[in-house]
């Protein structure tokens, strides 16, 4: 994590926290608040308010629920603002973040109004139900196609890997508009072989090459021999063979294959020394 990656880590981590605490600290008087008033005879035991039907109990907990409500919409809105400033590369995760918010709100509604609802209403609770059904499947809809939009981002957040979207955030980046495809993440590295590995493969990348010289100064009599057909079937079949095998060991050398080297490595010495002692 480079130095401007690790102060902007910090700056939206104490930004986040700020939030946070502006907003639990009157959401939890407004809790405590609610429980005074409801526990106070004068409120609880009130009558009806007029023709409604209402009690002065089920109007205090609606007026006191409804700024809870807006207070955690406020908290997603600050969050939903402050990570799309410090950290653009994650505005899915804040889309998210604002979208449960929403749907959080609607589901917590749902049992804060009912009584108000009901009682002002009673022939509508059928209504009712549907109304909030549609309120909360809407926002947990929208981050269903967010997730499944960007489905190789949220997959590398499940399994930890946050540090290096943080890391690497044009390889995350949202894709442009009308782009059908997904950014993919740079592909890492591979692992330097160890010390041991670089000598085993240097050792057989030398037999190799002792064997191709050796066989390269027998090469012009061979193809001459060849030409007037004084090389029988079973030396060309040899040399065909001894080919195939240095092809073998330089393609297991290339993939770091060091005992499958050293096997065709051992089988193109053998055809070699077959090969020399004809043409010899």
């Amino acid at each position: 994590m480079t130095p401007h990656t690790q102060k902007t880590s910090d700056s939206l981590g104490q930004t986040v926290s700020r939030i946070f605490v502006a907003t639990l600290i009157p959401v939890f008087g407004l809790f405590i608040l609610r429980l005074v008033l409801a526990s106070l005879p004068m409120i609880k035991n009130a009558g009806t308010i007029g023709d409604l039907g209402l009690t002065p109990l089920v109007l205090m907990k609606a007026s006191l629920d409804t700024v809870i409500y807006f207070l955690i919409i406020r908290l997603c809105i600050a969050l939903n603002d402050a990570i799309r400033t410090l950290r653009p590369h994650l505005g899915e995760i804040a889309s998210v973040i604002l979208l449960s918010g929403c749907a959080l709100v609607a589901t917590l509604a749902y049992s804060g109004y009912e009584v108000l609802f009901i009682t002002l209403a009673p022939s509508q609770s059928e209504l009712y139900n549907w109304i909030f059904l549609a309120i909360v499947l809407a926002p947990i809809a929208m981050i269903v196609v967010i997730v499944t939009r960007r489905l190789d981002f949220f997959t590398n957040l499940m399994f930890g890997k946050l540090n290096e979207v943080a890391t690497h955030p044009q390889s995350f980046a949202a894709a442009p508009a009308g782009y059908a495809g997904t950014p993919l993440p740079p592909a890492a590295p591979p692992p330097p072989p160890p010390p041991a590995a670089i000598n085993a493969g240097r050792e057989i990348q030398d037999r190799v090459n002792a064997v191709a010289k050796s066989v390269k100064s027998a090469q012009v009599e061979a193809d001459r021999l060849r030409a007037r057909n004084a090389l029988d079937a079973l030396k060309a079949e040899s040399a065909e063979k001894m080919h195939a095998y240095l092809d073998g060991a330089l393609t297991a050398i290339a993939q770091s294959d060091w005992d499958g080297a050293r096997h065709f490595a051992d089988w193109a010495e053998y055809e070699a020394s077959r090969l020399l002692s004809g043409v010899s």
